[in-house]
């Protein structure tokens, strides 16, 4: 197969990498909007810039994401559900937007990011966050005041902070956290702002700064 290369911003329907390409397909520096993204063959060298997946996201088989240190924005449809199924891929900046309390976004198995974690919302209040974990080497941040801030909760998914090195989990903001596991061999995880922990929080190991921030433990 041979090597393909995206040398302009595109939005398109759908990206679907089929088990029989064996080439790879480089986004450059390029940001991709995209609905459906399937990864079953060959090489997807993410771009520097971002990618947004708004439909289904799946890698499979012996398929190889790499990241060129840019991030993905997994930004579900308003009244849609998404599935994340990233295998084996490590990320590095990754962002989730929920888009009200009916969308549904959901991590199967464990989705790794090298870098950091934010969590927000396209437009109204609330989402839900379900399935697997999400492992995370950097900084955690609640970008948004109504994400997951819903009767129905943010779901049932685990953030989990497993950097060797320093971490902050920050929230500026008054949006809802499902499960987050501290989990850190070595370095500090430090709490900013006013955390809301609306389902399990699990300290395994690792030191933890709480300053001056507010933890909250609340029952979703």
């Amino acid at each position: 197969s041979k090597n393909c290369a995206i040398n302009v911003n595109v939005a398109i329907a759908s990206l679907d990498i089929q088990s029989a390409y064996t080439g790879q397909l480089d986004c450059g520096a390029m940001n991709l909007n995209v609905g459906a993204f399937n990864l079953s063959g060959g090489k997807f060298k993410s771009s520097s810039g971002n990618i947004t997946i708004s439909g289904n996201f799946t890698i499979c088989g012996a398929a190889v994401f790499q990241h060129s240190g840019g991030a993905v924005i997994f930004a579900v449809s308003n009244n849609s559900a998404q599935t994340i199924s990233p295998n084996n891929a490590v990320f590095n900046n990754v962002v989730i937007r929920g888009n009200n309390y009916r969308s549904v976004q959901t991590i199967s198995g464990t989705l790794q990011v090298g870098g950091d974690l934010e969590l927000g919302v396209t437009a109204y209040d609330g989402n839900k966050l379900n399935g697997g974990v999400i492992a995370v080497k950097g900084n955690v941040t609640m970008s948004s005041a109504v994400f997951g801030n819903h009767s129905s909760g943010p779901g049932n998914a685990t953030i989990k902070l497993e950097g060797s090195g320093a971490q902050t989990l920050a929230a500026p903001t008054a949006g809802h956290f499902p499960n987050v596991t501290i989990d850190k061999p070595a370095g500090r995880l430090t709490l900013s702002g006013a955390p809301y922990i609306a389902g399990n929080w699990t300290h395994i190991r690792g030191e933890v700064d709480a300053g001056s921030s507010t933890l909250i433990l609340a029952c979703a």
